[in-house]
């Protein structure tokens, strides 16, 4: 059980790391 959370969790940092660099790049043009 311990593990899925811990999965779960580096999965929507992921997703969070993914939204702020595309929100970069739109930033930059």
């Amino acid at each position: 059980k311990v593990g899925k959370s811990i999965k779960e969790m580096a999965s929507a940092e992921g997703l969070l790391n993914h939204y702020e660099a595309v929100r970069a790049r739109k930033n930059e043009e």
